[in-house]
């Protein structure tokens, strides 16, 4: 595929990579082999194609070669959403279809228990509690424009969304546990709210960024020091991935905002 990409890239002939694209490691991948391969200058455009999860089950229901539901889950959970440190030149989120009703996800978590030691708010309450929290935190702070504010405070508000779909009382070796876990929540929750019913209320790039935070909010709980302390180690890590100091400054009071309404 690669290979024959060149082949019509090099003839000067426009190319669809369709290749489900799920992972920000591989879509990065292939454009840094395009561009060294390459000798000439391309623009290269992401088109995020997007529809309810209970869309895509329905349509893959009518077809001859059915991808069974179960694989359905587990390709969302891999779900990484596209940013432009990943090479792009555009990213555009088209909806092709019937689109997730947000306001309906989250009255399911309305009275849905976290059954979990480190939670004692109902998921929804953890949703409301975190959007305050980070109310709060961006009236301290003069980094942030008005637009940013806002974008941070939906993803405060949205950022557990994933939880729903995700919620098993098992560990991740597949174990029978007490306690409930929420794998890759952060995933599909990114996914969910790119293929919500919210798209026109923003622009095309705050609507992206915003699904951007939903997806990375988890990583500075992966990141802690022996001292208790984050932030060098997430500096580092957004460097490396070639994020900027915008979605780092956002990701940090996001993290702030999630560990206060716990």
């Amino acid at each position: 595929m690669f290979i024959r990409t060149v082949d019509a890239m090099n003839r000067g002939i426009n190319v669809i990579y369709d290749a489900t694209n799920l992972v920000a490691k591989t879509r990065k991948s292939t454009l840094t082999r395009l561009r060294q391969t390459l000798d000439q200058y391309f623009i290269a455009k992401a088109d995020v194609i997007v529809c309810s999860l209970s869309e895509c089950k329905r349509r893959q229901g009518e077809r001859d070669r059915k991808v069974p539901d179960e694989v359905i889950d587990r390709m969302v959970r891999q779900f990484q959403t596209p940013w432009y440190n990943e090479g792009w030149d555009a990213i555009n989120v088209i909806s092709c279809g019937k689109r997730q009703n947000i306001i309906r996800e989250h009255l399911r978590m309305m009275i849905e228990p976290h059954d979990n030691h480190y939670h004692s708010y109902t998921l929804e309450m953890h949703c409301l509690t975190t959007e305050g929290e980070a109310k709060e935190r961006l009236r301290c702070s003069t980094i942030f424009s008005e637009y940013v504010q806002k974008m941070m405070t939906e993803a405060a508000y949205h950022h557990d969304i994933g939880k729903y779909k995700t919620k098993a009382f098992k560990d991740s070796r597949g174990n029978s546990t007490d306690e409930a876990h929420y794998y890759s929540h952060n995933n599909v929750g990114a996914y969910l709210w790119l293929s919500g019913d919210k798209q026109n209320e923003w622009t095309n790039e705050g609507f992206l960024f915003i699904a951007l935070l939903i997806q990375w909010h988890m990583q500075p709980y992966f990141l802690y020091d022996k001292n208790g302390d984050y932030r060098a180690n997430f500096k580092k890590w957004c460097d490396k991935k070639g994020f900027d100091t915008m979605f780092y400054e956002s990701i940090c009071l996001l993290h702030e905002a999630d560990k206060a309404a716990h």
